[in-house]
């Protein structure tokens, strides 16, 4: 029994989806879709004053700030811009605290749930959808 043009075609496009998928669940679990995760956070939020303030014209421009934990004032680098000298920000401390302090707006820290990965992970497998249905439609013509 020999299988018509067509409906082989049809065949290498579904298999050639599901191999898409399985490659995309794969590449899923061990994280490798995603963006690197940021350093563990404390879970703690505290008010801290911009120090030295940087404009956002140029790229990787760091803020200083200044903070209160636990009684004692800290100083850290915070990855923002556009603050002035003075003015008050909320900021997320990562779990360690020893070294220079990297600190980021509380608003804007990535949390233990990746909202983004399961749309990225559907958006990887509609792309293969999309390449097998290409596939069978130019052999079609």
């Amino acid at each position: 029994m020999r299988i018509s043009g067509a409906w082989a075609w049809a065949a290498l496009g579904t298999g050639l989806f599901l191999l898409a998928v399985v490659v995309g669940a794969v590449a899923d679990l061990l994280d490798l879709t995603g963006t690197p995760a940021p350093a563990p956070l404390s879970g703690r939020r505290v008010t801290a004053t911009v120090v030295v303030g940087a404009s956002c014209d140029a790229p990787g421009a760091d803020e200083r700030v200044r903070f209160t934990l636990d009684g004692s004032e800290r100083e850290a680098r915070f990855d923002g811009c556009g603050h002035v000298e003075g003015e008050p920000v909320e900021i997320a401390l990562p779990a360690d605290l020893s070294g220079e302090i990297v600190v980021s707006a509380a608003q804007t820290v990535r949390g233990e749930v990746v909202v983004g990965k399961g749309l990225g992970a559907l958006l990887l497998v509609v792309s293969a959808a999309a390449g097998a249905a290409f596939v069978f439609l130019l052999r079609r013509a």
